[in-house]
């Protein structure tokens, strides 16, 4: 088999499969737009460069082979093992995406591409290294993700399902509008890592460090945030509704116009946190520290604040409406917004409809 005439059969649409043999075949920059391959053996083979335009591409062997700089673009690889292979600088944005299903891309280098749209569901990408690249809307979709580098990468507006991301590297990572379902971080060190306008929801992020993260418009939905750190993290606008913080240090950090309605806050540290109109509606908070924090306009009806410590806490205007506050320490309770009786009463709606 020659170049010529493997570029040849690609161009008459024919099925290329196992019965070809590719070995030490030099496929630079070779034209396989709109290929087929079937069980086509790739090992080791010199693709660099190549076209692979809306190529389909199933139970193919690339294990070894050096796809750096290739175009991918509308192409699918579906079951293929990909094993090492170098698919460094390839190209999946110029007609919108490329696929890969149940593949295996275990160490394969991805490294400084630019994957717009891209999709990876099911597939192996242990060890893969993503530094450097820039992913648009890319997806991982049920992925073995453990051991993957994705340092130095910027990824907007994509996803991320199911994926265990406690063993990543992400150092110097850019994440804005990323969407986290179902993923695991527990353990590991964000620091300094941009989350911005991310949700990670329903996500095990026990005893994550995101310290001086940038999270600005993050939520974290029902996540488990046991022992997890944010000093000094930017989180405005953030959504923590029924997310689990207990024991969680957040001191210093900028929770502005957050809400943690109905989040498990017990045993939180909120030292020199700036709160203000944060809303903490029915959240169970016993033993919360928010000393010296800016509560003003903060919204804490119906939340359990039994022996919570707001020493040196500002209350300017903030409602205390319905609180527990069996043994808390309130001192500038003044500050605070005074009882509503008629909100009282309009609490109580459904016991006098049952005396009625």
């Amino acid at each position: 088999m020659t170049r010529a005439i493997l570029e040849s059969l690609v161009a008459d649409g024919e099925i290329i499969g196992a019965q070809q043999s590719f070995a030490g075949l030099d496929l630079a920059r070779a034209d396989l737009s709109g290929g087929i391959f079937e069980g086509a053996d790739f090992s080791g083979v010199d693709l660099r460069g190549a076209h692979f335009r809306e190529a389909m591409v199933t139970k193919s062997c690339f294990e070894g082979a050096d796809l750096s700089g290739s175009d991918f673009a509308h192409a699918s690889f579906v079951e293929c093992a990909m094993v090492r292979s170098n698919l460094a600088s390839t190209k999946m944005n110029l007609a919108n995406f490329a696929n890969f299903v149940t593949s295996d891309l275990t160490g394969a280098a991805l490294r400084g591409c630019d994957m717009t749209d891209a999709k990876f569901i099911e597939c192996v990408l242990e060890g893969a290294g993503f530094s450097g690249s820039r992913l648009l809307r890319t997806g991982l979709l049920k992925c073995q993700t453990s051991g993957m580098d994705l340092s130095g990468l910027f990824w907007e507006s994509g996803a991320i399902f199911e994926g265990d991301l406690s063993r990543v590297a992400m150092a110097g990572t850019r994440f804005f509008r990323v969407v986290f379902k179902d993923c695991s971080m527990a353990g590991a060190s964000l620091v300094g890592i941009e989350f911005e306008g991310c949700q990670l929801i329903v996500c095990d992020l026990t005893g994550c460090d995101f310290s001086q993260c940038n999270l600005k418009q993050t939520g974290m939905i029902k996540s488990i945030l046991h022992h997890a750190k944010f000093d000094g993290a930017r989180m405005v606008m953030g959504i923590y509704m029924e997310a689990q913080l207990q024991n969680a240090s957040l001191r210093g950090a900028d929770f502005a116009n957050a809400v943690f309605a109905k989040a498990d806050l017990s045993d939180a540290d909120f030292a020199g946190a700036r709160l203000y109109q944060a809303i903490f509606q029915d959240a169970d908070a016993p033993r919360v520290k928010s000393v010296q924090c800016d509560m003003t306009y903060a919204d804490l009806s119906h939340a359990n604040i039994e022996q919570a410590d707001f020493s040196g806490a500002t209350l300017t205007r903030a409602v205390l409406h319905g609180v527990i506050d069996r043994n808390a320490n309130i001192p500038n309770r003044r500050q605070a917004m005074p009882p509503d009786a008629e909100r009282t009463e309009a609490d109580n709606w459904q016991a006098r409809w049952q005396k009625t």
